[in-house]
């Protein structure tokens, strides 16, 4: 790889200039130069034929040299190109050789400069200066051999030939370094962009294949935390060391900055590169002890760059909100399936576009009588559908709120994993619609249900951070609630903790303004990321969600059960309200309460159903009250 790609750093010496189709575009066309020279000063010296045929045979064998450079291209390994380096200084020795006069000799020893500004140029330093010192060499040897030339000719054609080619390759090595990241050795950014643009449009005319993957190391803010930034510089310069002994010369890496990284792979299609990208997973975990997210995909004809890299920025996302140290590749079943769940979102807004304007709750209807207005026609048999799973006071034995829930019915394959298809319509950038569809539908149905109970409850809808970190996701959200009537004080939105813990300047920006329209925020999964306590004072929450981990054990493990108590205590000192998740007994339920905890949800009380079935249950667990209470 160190030969492959320019700016790859080399442990030891400042890096290769150039990528390896410019090697390749640079080395032919000292061949043909060369070849040409002989060619010419061959005919030149026809009144001695056996140096005149020696010169034409090199001539013509330099241009046969050419040829075979250009038809390799990026494909020659790196110990041909060290081949030809030596082939080439020979050649060089041999025409110096060769040629009858003395004056000839010493513009022919003139070739010597492709030798040496292809090593000053094109090879890492401490190779660059061996390869220097042999072509001189062999220059001064073959010129000295000759006995018809001095030697002062000889010190003054080496100091010529040698001085202007080192001005030249510094002042290349300096533009290259606009180029480098620093520490690493590898491209910087604005190389990665460059590279990416022409190889896409390479890519566009040939009609090869090239993927791009994105990489991320894992938890690496803990090993500068815990161990200093020395210690993960360090580990940022093992990791490219040992992808240049790993990766394939034509393979392009960048580091894009702090622990992202990027590879550029032409010629591989997805699940090639997939192969690749993995073992190099395997490899820093193995040998250097560090977990590394990846994403990667293969460009669509005429992708641009920016939609390619879009594409895998939020696989990578993904990747790391699943819980880090995998690979993720989009593939074509991939996109299939995203235009499948677009195309049922389609339909799902069709349907919620055809029943018309705002439904309100009816001030004054009396409790526990469902209202009707929000029935869509034919939204029972759509593929997509929201859930509701009631929130209870678990002390009261109320619904007081419920959280809705997107479903998704593939005719074929079936009921789909809600992870994987919110992952998909991130990657394939349809979220934005999909949450707005779900928090319309939701704030319609919530009328009803509110109506059912008689009551005033509190809706949540799950937010990603792609939606949050949309400029207009404030002001598209007002409108919402303004067009549904239902009211922004009763409205939560619930963010996983390691979105907050991102701290991602927009999302957080979008969630302040939200709080100060009224809406409520809810930190989802609590607990189980790496959020610090202490930073609860300074997020706009509103509510925590307690993890279903913690209520799984509250009855069976006395610290956990301290720790819950901990988390209920620390929520008031906060002033935020706390929602267990995932109850699933009786027993949980009365921990919970015991333990202070007095908002819960879980499949003891309701698992999540459609609006026709949640308006049965509401309807039912009223009667049941009122029936408790006059008894």
């Amino acid at each position: 790889m160190a030969e492959g790609w320019g700016w790859v750093g080399v442990r030891g010496g400042l890096p290769q200039v150039g990528g390896s189709s410019v090697i390749a575009a640079a080395k032919t066309l000292f061949w043909v130069a060369g070849g040409v020279v002989d060619v010419a000063v061959g005919y030149a010296e026809r009144g001695t034929p056996l140096r005149s045929a020696a010169l034409l045979s090199m001539g013509v064998l330099a241009l046969a040299f050419a040829a075979l450079t250009r038809l390799l291209g990026t494909r020659m390994p790196p110990w041909g190109r060290h081949a030809l380096f030596v082939v080439a200084t020979v050649f060089c020795t041999l025409t110096v050789l060769a040629v009858p006069r003395p004056l000839a000799a010493l513009a022919l020893a003139g070739g010597f400069a492709f030798v040496i500004t292809d090593a000053l140029v094109f090879y890492p330093l401490r190779q660059a200066i061996t390869y220097v010192t042999v072509a001189v060499a062999s220059c001064s040897a073959a010129l000295l051999v000759r006995a018809d030339v001095p030697w002062p000719d000889v010190l003054v054609h080496g100091i010529v030939l040698l001085a202007p080619m080192v001005i030249i390759a510094n002042l290349v090595r300096r533009a290259a370094n606009a180029h480098q990241d620093p520490l690493t050795g590898l491209a910087n950014r604005r190389a990665f962009d460059d590279t990416l643009d022409t190889t896409l449009l390479e890519v566009a005319r040939t009609g090869g294949a090239v993927s791009v993957a994105m990489i991320d190391l894992d938890h690496f803010k803990d090993v500068n935390d815990t161990a200093g930034h020395s210690a993960g510089d360090q580990l940022l310069q093992r990791l490219a060391d040992s992808w240049s002994r790993q990766l394939p010369p034509s393979v392009h890496a960048a580091r894009l900055g702090g622990d992202e990284f990027a590879l550029i792979l032409p010629g591989y299609d997805g699940p090639g590169a997939f192969d690749l990208v993995d073992s190099l997973r395997h490899v820093a975990i193995s040998t250097l002890g560090i977990g590394l997210s990846c994403a990667l995909a293969q460009a669509r004809p005429r992708e641009s760059p920016t939609e390619l890299l879009r594409r895998i920025d939020v696989v990578l996302y993904q990747a790391k909100a699943a819980g880090r140290g995998r690979c993720l590749l989009i593939h074509d079943e991939h996109e299939q399936l995203a235009a499948e769940l677009s195309s049922a979102l389609l339909e799902a807004k069709a349907l919620l576009d055809a029943a018309g304007g705002p439904v309100k709750s009816r001030s004054g209807s009396p409790a526990g009588t469902p209202t009707a207005a929000p029935a869509l026609p034919g939204a029972e048999l759509a593929q997509l559908q929201v859930h509701y799973q009631p929130i209870m006071d678990m002390v009261a034995g109320e619904v007081v709120g419920l959280e809705a829930l997107l479903r998704w019915t593939h005719p074929v394959l079936g009921p789909q994993e809600p992870e994987a298809f919110v992952a998909l319509a991130e990657t394939e950038g349809v979220i934005g619609d999909l949450g707005a569809f779900v928090l319309a539908r939701a704030c319609r149905d919530a009328h009803a249900v509110q109506d059912a109970a008689g009551r005033r409850l509190f809706l949540t809808v799950n937010v990603s951070g792609a939606e949050l970190t949309c400029e207009h996701y404030p002001d598209l959200l007002a409108e919402t609630l303004q067009a549904s009537g239902w009211p922004a004080a009763q409205l939560v939105l619930e963010v996983t903790e390691s979105l907050i813990d991102a701290d991602s300047a927009p999302a957080l920006r979008a969630l302040r303004r939200l709080r100060r329209l009224g809406v409520g925020v809810a930190i989802d999964d609590f607990g189980t990321g790496y959020s610090s306590l202490s930073r609860l004072d300074t997020l706009p929450a509103s509510h925590l969600k307690l993890d279903h981990a913690f209520v799984a054990t509250v009855t069976t493990s006395p610290s956990r059960a301290r720790l819950v108590g901990a988390v209920v205590t620390l929520s008031r000192a906060f002033d935020l309200h706390l929602v267990a998740e995932g109850i699933e007994t009786a027993d949980q339920a009365d921990a919970l309460v015991r333990l202070g905890a007095r908002l819960g949800q879980g499949f003891h009380y309701h698992r999540p159903q459609p609006l026709a079935g949640l308006l049965t249950t509401v309807t039912g667990s009223l009667r049941s009250h009122d029936e408790h209470s006059q008894a």
